[in-house]
């Protein structure tokens, strides 16, 4: 298997790397730095299927370098796993022969909301490094399984349910066993919970277990494997668990904020910043459930 090519490329200000990793023969993972998000591509017979399109332009820009490196053969298709900017605002990038492929709902969320998502996308990245970003939207979608039309592999885009957002999809390779998740798991990183729920969440990351993978590309973060997912499930069955307790102690947000505290998750990056967000987001969910 080939070794990992670094490509330099600034990031959030100031220089950087991306990690551009062979996990398994013609599949590649595309790791953004210090857990910006992350995209891969996959090389068949016909041309390169990419999936996702990196943070900015810019990243988008050395990750075609990078799979021009590897082949000379067309992009004929972009698959993204989800509608939010840091993995679709650099579609126009690649300009795929054949079609931009996601579930119904991510088209819809991007042809109803592409200005405000834009515009927050903005407010999260800044305006240098948004510079460029622009809404595209798919030309194909589905509703919960459809097999990509390519010669020479086999790649099954799937919808397992509501997690990060309404309109997640995984993109599998059954024989090679790979899975591709999108921001349904992170890898070592506190997540953005999204427009998701936990509860439903929990429910998809259950389907997505029942399939046969060995290896996964997450949202975020190193790639993984089956431990991984039960990890990152470990984590969003924690928040709830607390969240619990902290209503059976009569707990005020603000209360369980300042005392909770995960240990297997402490040295995960962005743990400090995010688990409050996270506590108060799944706080105010559980307030609706009861």
């Amino acid at each position: 298997m080939a070794a990992a090519v670094w490509l330099a490329l600034p990031a959030a200000g100031e220089a950087g790397s991306l990690s551009i990793q062979p996990v398994a023969p013609g599949v590649w993972a595309v790791i953004g730095e210090r857990g910006n998000a992350n995209a891969g591509f996959i090389l068949t017979r016909d041309g390169v299927v990419v999936v996702d399109s990196q943070i900015n332009p810019r990243a988008a820009g050395a990750m075609l370098r990078a799979i021009r490196k590897v082949t000379d053969k067309p992009i004929l298709y972009l698959v993204n796993t989800h509608a939010h900017g840091d993995h679709v605002f650099a579609d126009h990038v690649f300009r795929p022969a054949r079609g931009i492929i996601a579930h119904e709902r991510a088209k819809v969320a991007l042809k109803s909301r592409g200005a405000q998502l834009l515009n927050e996308y903005a407010k999260v990245v800044g305006a240098k490094e948004a510079e460029g970003a622009k809404v595209t939207l798919p030309t194909i979608t589905f509703t919960d399984q459809m097999t990509v039309p390519i010669a020479g592999r086999t790649i099954i885009l799937r919808y397992l349910g509501i997690g990060h957002t309404v309109g997640d999809i995984i993109v599998w390779l059954p024989n090679e066993r790979v899975l591709f998740t999108g921001d349904l798991v992170y890898v070592n990183q506190l997540p953005w919970l999204g427009e998701g729920e936990t509860r439903e969440w929990l429910n998809t990351l259950a389907r997505m277990k029942a399939l046969p993978y060995e290896r996964i590309v997450p949202g975020s973060g190193p790639v993984g494997d089956r431990r991984s997912v039960e990890r990152f499930e470990r984590y969003l069955s924690d928040l709830r668990r607390a969240v619990i307790e902290a209503f059976l102690k009569h707990q005020s947000l603000e209360q369980l904020k300042r005392t909770a505290s995960f240990p297997e998750f402490s040295h995960d990056l962005k743990y400090r910043e995010w688990l409050p967000v996270n506590l108060e987001q799944v706080y105010h969910q559980m307030e609706k459930e009861r």
